[in-house]
């Protein structure tokens, strides 16, 4: 059971677990998006909560467990001329770890997937990594 913040934070958390050993910089949403100055791989992550709905009774106590869900984007570029094979590889390294997913705060994936979506900014390739996930909060 989680909170919002307690939800985006594990999600954060293993993101930049398995992002961090490739020393490339990843942008996170309390930051400036922006290209950095050198032609490497970087990662921008969002994260949009989208539903919630009641998923049990009221207890004894007055709560009720309400399920959440949302949508992560973890958008990879990678320099043109270099191939794309580095943004697929990164990619499938994310997905593979997104994919088996189960955080501390109770947070699942689903549908994870791989988006191309070419050509970004004339200098870099982009993939995007994207995933449902869900989790459930006591209120």
């Amino acid at each position: 059971m989680a909170s919002y913040l307690e939800a985006r934070d594990s999600i954060f958390e293993a993101i930049y677990g398995i992002w961090q050993p490739t020393g490339y910089d990843i942008q996170w949403p309390d930051k400036v998006f922006s290209k950095p100055d050198e032609q490497v791989p970087f990662a921008r992550v969002t994260l949009n909560h989208e539903d919630g709905y009641q998923a049990s009774l009221v207890n004894h106590h007055g709560q009720r467990i309400w399920e959440r869900r949302g949508t992560l984007f973890v958008q990879i570029f990678t320099p043109l001329g270099q191939g794309n094979d580095e943004a697929y590889g990164l990619a499938k390294m994310l997905i593979d770890m997104l994919q088996k997913l189960y955080t501390s705060a109770g947070v699942m994936c689903r549908n994870v997937r791989l988006n191309e979506v070419g050509q970004e900014d004339y200098d870099f390739f982009q993939v995007n990594v994207v995933a449902d996930f869900t989790y459930e909060e006591i209120a």
